[in-house]
């Protein structure tokens, strides 16, 4: 099977094993290295992107307005709760009206 001149490693591993499936040469043990090999690509991927998102600091702030029962006008509030594992302060939250 021949391969462009700009085809990288990727390229030619994915051109073997195509071309060992096609000829049958894969037997039970070559399955299973290449098994393993796909779910250990796999899971090193999703915990990558597992610890970048859990070392970042997420907050969804949303602005609300408070109605009192007595009357009056309405007052204003700022939510802001944390959706991440590390702890974080809000020193200050505020809205321009």
């Amino acid at each position: 099977m021949p391969l462009p001149p700009g085809a990288g490693v990727v390229g030619r591993v994915w051109v073997w094993v195509l071309s060992a499936v096609m000829l049958g040469a894969m037997n039970w043990t070559h399955w299973l290295t290449l098994a393993l090999a796909v779910l250990g690509a796999t899971l090193g991927v999703f915990n990558a992107v597992w610890m970048i998102r859990r070392d970042t600091v997420r907050l969804k702030v949303t602005y609300g307005a408070m109605y009192p029962v007595s009357g009056g006008l309405p007052l204003g509030c700022v939510e802001v709760p944390n959706l991440s594992y590390l702890a974080v302060t809000a020193a200050a939250a505020a809205a321009a009206f």
